[in-house]
């Protein structure tokens, strides 16, 4: 099935210092596609190609050795969900909601990585195009959107940037709010490929088993199933979520659970790459 034709969408982004003070609101331009699931549809953002290092610097603040070796790594060109998978796309397609907290355009939480692929699946039956979740790789290019900086907005993150634990502040940047649950997706500035909650909202489900760090890790995007390091039948989350402090909503931080482990704090979105 061939890709559909592409959109112009044009998004606001933002840059912050090490405070968390604005520096700058660039404007953005990008493409999508919207995928109708019927009564609502699914914007596929394209991602250009590009090499980026993977993983976090030494000196970075918050760093865990699961974050190294920094890697170069090519990754081509993809589509990924713009907004983490709502609960009315979720019932849409599998005809139930499983959140705990229940408000459609809210990100569909409670869901485990069986749960996520499932919906990939009835998805591509119904599109004829190759849903999946995104590779680990592809998730941290994705959140990056060309930054190195702990965060795509810049050295740190608030209450401004994204649904995060901030009473519990990163770098410079003062205690923030703490929301109590998920927010609706879309709420929080977009990074500069126009994607929402890449930092906080709800962690999300990678394609990747989790490995204790990125030694033997590939370089060309695909998923890392199996190799040296690997922690068995733990599946890679990324992300974190409302409840986490922002040092676990940073671009590198990576974690990783059961497959079948479900929790308010982790929701999905959803990969398509063209061949």
């Amino acid at each position: 099935m061939q890709t559909p034709p592409l959109r112009d969408f044009t998004f606001t982004t933002v840059t912050v210092d090490a405070a968390g003070m604005v520096t700058g609101r660039p404007n953005g331009v990008g493409q999508f596609f919207p995928e109708d699931l019927g009564s609502l549809d699914l914007d596929m953002v394209k991602i250009p190609g590009g090499a980026f290092l993977m993983g976090s610097p030494e000196d970075e603040a918050g760093r865990q050795l699961s974050e190294g070796p920094q890697h170069e790594v090519t990754v081509p060109d993809f589509f990924i969900s713009r907004y983490q998978i709502t609960q009315a796309q979720y019932a849409s397609l599998l005809g139930h909601n499983p959140a705990q907290s229940q408000v459609d355009n809210n990100p569909v939480e409670c869901v485990n990585w069986f749960d996520a692929r499932a919906f990939c699946q009835r998805l591509s039956d119904l599109t004829g195009r190759a849903y999946r979740l995104p590779t680990e790789a592809e998730w941290e290019y994705a959140c990056r959107a060309g930054s190195t900086s702990s965060f795509a907005f810049g050295p740190t993150l608030t209450d401004q940037l994204a649904n995060t634990y901030a009473e519990i502040p990163y770098a410079a940047a003062l205690p923030g709010r703490r929301r109590e649950g998920p927010t609706t997706v879309g709420m929080y500035p977009a990074n500069a490929f126009g994607l929402h909650d890449m930092h906080g909202n709800l962690f999300e489900w990678c394609e990747d088993n989790l490995h204790t760090d990125f030694t033997g890790a590939p370089a060309d995007a695909r998923a890392w199933i199996n190799g040296p390091g690997l922690w068995p039948d733990y599946y890679v989350l990324r992300g974190a979520a409302w409840v986490n402090p922002p040092v676990q909503s940073r671009s590198a931080f990576r974690f990783g659970m059961v497959p079948v482990y479900k929790s308010i704090a982790i929701g999905f979105r959803v990969v398509y790459a063209a061949q």
